[in-house]
C-alpha cells in the first residue's frame, strides 16, 4: 500500500507486472467506443460508482496511469477507476507551460465528465485531483455549473483537492463557495511541508491553497486535513502524499468508501479556530 512499484533502473526493460505497477497497453477508442466500454465496465457493490483521478505538474500519461491503478486499488475502490491526462511537459522547467495547458484542458475536462456519466450511468462520481491538476476540476465544475449541466453535477457526489496548486484566495472565493451552493462533498488535503507548493508560492507570487501553517484554508463546507504529520521523507517534496502514505490512503478509503466525513473518521483531531474548524492527522 502506497507504493508505485517499479524497477530502479530502466523500466521499460526491467518491469513486470507481477511485482511492478505496469501500464501494459493504451487502446485508442473514438468517444462512441469509449462510452460503450465504459457502459459494460464492471464494479462492486450495489452502486454504480466512478471514481477518476487527475492528475498534477510534471507527470507523464504512462505514470499518471499508474498513480490511478495504485490509488484505485489501494483505496479498495468499489468504482470503476478513470483517469484523465492533460498533456503535461514532465520536465520541472515546463511549470509554467504546464499551467497553461491545464487551463485550456478544463474543456475538454468537462465534456469527459459528461461522457461518463451519460454513457456510463453513473449514480455517484467521486474526482480526485494532485497538485496543479486541481486547477482543471475547478475550472470544470464552475464551467459545468455556468452551462446549466445540473444533470452531471448532481452525479457528482465528492470532490477531492489534494495538494493543490491553486491560488489560495481564488480557492476561498470563488471556488469553495460554487462547490457549497452544488451541495457537494468537499475534502482539501493540505501539508505546510509540501516543498513543491512552497516553491510555486514564490514562482506565482500568493500563497497556495494546499499550504498549510498559519494560513491554513478554513472554508465553510469545506473539510480542510492537514497532512503536514505524515510525511517527513527526508529527500522528498512531501508533494505526493495523496498517493504514497498509507495513513492518508486510509482516510481516502474511510472517504469514499464508506463516505465519512472527517468529524467521523479515524486518525483525525479537530482544531478549533476563529474561521470554524479543521481536522489533522494525528502525529
Amino acid at each position: 500500500m502506497g507504493k508505485l512499484e517499479a524497477p530502479f533502473i530502466l523500466r521499460s526493460i526491467f518491469q513486470n507486472p507481477k511485482k511492478h505497477v505496469v501500464l501494459q497497453r493504451v487502446t485508442e477508442y473514438d468517444v462512441v467506443k469509449f462510452g460503450q466500454e465504459i457502459s459494460a465496465a464492471p464494479y462492486k457493490g450495489d452502486t454504480r460508482k466512478a471514481l477518476i483521478f487527475i492528475h498534477g505538474f510534471h507527470t507523464t500519461f504512462e505514470d499518471a496511469a499508474r498513480r490511478a491503478a495504485q490509488i484505485a486499488r489501494d483505496v479498495e475502490s468499489s468504482g470503476v477507476p478513470f483517469v484523465y491526462s492533460w498533456p503535461s511537459g514532465s520536465k520541472l522547467l515546463k511549470y509554467t507551460s504546464d499551467g497553461s495547458n491545464a487551463e485550456q484542458a478544463v474543456l475538454y475536462f468537462k465534456e469527459f465528465i459528461s461522457t461518463i456519466i451519460n454513457a456510463g450511468n453513473f449514480d455517484e462520481v467521486v474526482i480526485l485531483a494532485h497538485s496543479m491538476g486541481n486547477r482543471v476540476l475547478a475550472g470544470a465544475i464552475t464551467a459545468m455549473k455556468a452551462a446549466g449541466l445540473n444533470h452531471e453535477l448532481q452525479r457528482i457526489t465528492e470532490v477531492i483537492f489534494a495538494a493543490p496548486d491553486i491560488d489560495a484566495d481564488v480557492f476561498e472565493n470563488q471556488i469553495a463557495p460554487a462547490l457549497t451552493n452544488l451541495a457537494v462533498g468537499t475534502t482539501l488535503y493540505v501539508s505546510s511541508g509540501d516543498k513543491a507548493l512552497a516553491a510555486s508560492e514564490v514562482v506565482n507570487g500568493a500563497p497556495r491553497a494546499g499550504d498549510a501553517g498559519e494560513a491554513i484554508l478554513v472554508v465553510n463546507g469545506v473539510d480542510t486535513v492537514d497532512a503536514s504529520a505524515i510525511e517527513s521523507k527526508l529527500f522528498s517534496l512531501n508533494h505526493s502524499y495523496i498517493g504514497s502514505s498509507q495513513r492518508l490512503i486510509s482516510d481516502l478509503n474511510a472517504l469514499i468508501e464508506k463516505r465519512m466525513r472527517a468529524a467521523h473518521r479515524f486518525g483525525l483531531l479537530s482544531i478549533n479556530v476563529a474561521m470554524g474548524k479543521y481536522w489533522r492527522f494525528k502525529v
